[in-house]
């Protein structure tokens, strides 16, 4: 899948590994749903406590997984109190999680 695909060498470029689990909108599924993070977190056996979920879009990426106890970061450049994180752009995403899972 190129989402994934494109994904993986990001991670690679800023050295971010030791991730256990990468869902893409290439896998399928309508993140609008809440039955798609129910889904999701027991088809794959997900603890949702120890899982980011990271959208650019409040309504479809963040308020039903942080809904759940997933932890969320916003990446738009908006402050939001329903994500765990609001981030500005995507290079500041990776600065933050290079720190975390380098």
């Amino acid at each position: 899948s190129s989402q994934k695909r494109i994904i993986n060498l990001r991670l690679k470029k800023h050295n971010i590994k030791n991730l256990s689990f990468i869902w893409s909108y290439d896998d399928g599924g309508k993140k609008r749903e809440i039955t798609f993070w129910e889904n999701l977190t027991k088809n794959y056996k997900l603890n949702p406590n120890k899982c980011v979920v990271i959208g650019d879009e409040l309504k479809k990426d963040i308020v039903n997984p942080k809904s759940l106890g997933y932890n969320t970061i916003l990446v738009n450049g908006n402050h939001s109190s329903e994500a765990n994180l609001c981030v500005k752009n995507i290079e500041e995403l990776y600065m933050i999680l290079s720190k975390e899972f380098s």
